[in-house]
């Protein structure tokens, strides 16, 4: 039997929860079994409030609401500094701090959560990449309306 309130397993004829200290309900008292939320459910359960939130599955539910192959991991740390780097100084910044969060969800926190986060990580990694690309094509097309100035500029400026 486990207690309604935190999920922990109960001990028999217990008059209490050992684990959050709340009471045992009347009814409560008879043998029922766990059952296991929908994927729904799961994130709508989950908050900063209660954190860390008894079920931490290591596995994925797929549509139907039964287990999946979880989907694979990434945090695009390394993506999001060369971004940081070469491209797009804000918006890799951005992309960093979440590939950081990713990174230690992973190690604390649900592994949906950390997914989550390598996702936002992963988006802001491809909009950095395409702002910035976007940018410099700007740049290369501002630079070509301006060579012919620059061309007339140059025999002056080596001395010819």
């Amino acid at each position: 039997m486990y207690c309604r309130y935190c999920g922990s397993e109960l001990l028999e004829n217990a008059k209490f929860c050992t684990v959050c200290g709340k009471p045992v309900a009347e009814e409560q008292t008879a043998v029922c079994e766990r059952v296991e939320p929908t994927r729904e459910e799961y994130f709508n359960a989950y908050s900063f409030y209660n954190f860390p939130y008894p079920y931490n599955y290591d596995y994925d539910y797929d549509d139907r609401g039964s287990a999946s192959e979880i989907p694979p991991f990434r945090s695009f740390l390394a993506q999001n500094i060369l971004l940081t780097l070469f491209c797009c100084l804000p918006i890799g910044l951005f992309g960093v701090f979440h590939s950081v969060k990713a990174l230690r969800f992973q190690k604390t926190a649900p592994y949906e959560i950390a997914w989550l986060q390598g996702q936002i990580a992963q988006t802001v990694f491809w909009s950095g990449l395409l702002l910035g690309s976007i940018y410099a094509l700007y740049q290369l097309v501002k630079l070509w309306q301006e060579l012919p100035a620059l061309l007339e500029y140059l025999p002056y400026a080596i001395g010819v």
